[in-house]
């Protein structure tokens, strides 16, 4: 067999998939709030705090760009995208430490292009 001829879905997908459609389910945990003067309540369910979340990702989202945003300097800069051919995708997606490999190929090109090696860096 090949390893396009089936897919198999990883636990954390499957994992992350329940968390967020159990998401402020009342039936899975709620919070009971009410006032103690005029008796009137509110009942809030337990949310998932997953990233992959619509609405607790949210959160997660703006915190991360906030972070992000305080480490960028106001200075030109150039964006690169790094893509993994079509035809390898199943091979990272069955040997995922295949991943630590590419990004230590891609660390290789930024010191060279910083280095001012390339034509790219020396313009």
């Amino acid at each position: 067999m090949g390893l396009n001829s089936y897919k198999v879905i990883r636990p954390s997908i499957t994992m992350n998939v329940e968390r967020m459609i159990a998401c402020k389910d009342l039936s899975k945990g709620y919070i009971f709030y009410e006032c103690p003067t005029c008796e009137n309540f509110h009942i809030s369910g337990l949310s998932c705090h997953s990233r992959f979340c619509p609405s607790c990702g949210k959160v997660y989202r703006e915190k991360r760009a906030n972070e992000i945003a305080k480490k960028c300097l106001n200075v030109p800069h150039r964006q690169f995208v790094f893509s993994i051919a079509k035809e390898l995708r199943d091979y990272f997606r069955w040997y995922r430490d295949l991943y630590d490999e590419l990004f230590h190929a891609i660390n290789d090109v930024f010191e060279y292009l910083i280095q001012g090696k390339s034509k790219i860096a020396q313009k």
